[in-house]
């Protein structure tokens, strides 16, 4: 099983991407958002973050053609979506 997590946080350079394999966690990482955010080849869209609305399973890396046709199968995908207060909630008093 593969379970891919990202904590999308306000501010600069403190997003966190994670990824377990059998609920092993293999390995933590960022994502681009300092990229859109200062690099000079970003300055013709304003350095505007895009919002993240898609994932994109892709494969790479060096050719293989005798394992053609012997792909990765992705099977029972799901996908869920939460928000988390920054701040926690006060019930008021009276």
């Amino acid at each position: 099983m593969i379970k891919f997590s990202i904590d999308f946080v306000p501010g600069p350079s403190n997003d966190v991407v994670k990824l377990y394999v059998d609920n092993i966690l293999k390995a933590t990482g960022t994502t681009w958002e300092d990229y859109y955010r200062y690099d000079p080849e970003q300055t013709g869209s304003g350095n505007v973050l895009p919002t993240t609305s898609k994932l994109l399973l892709r494969e790479g890396g060096t050719p293989a053609p005798a394992t053609s046709g012997h792909g990765f199968l992705i099977d029972n995908f799901s996908s869920s979506a939460t928000t988390v207060s920054l701040y926690p909630y006060h019930k008021s008093r009276n």
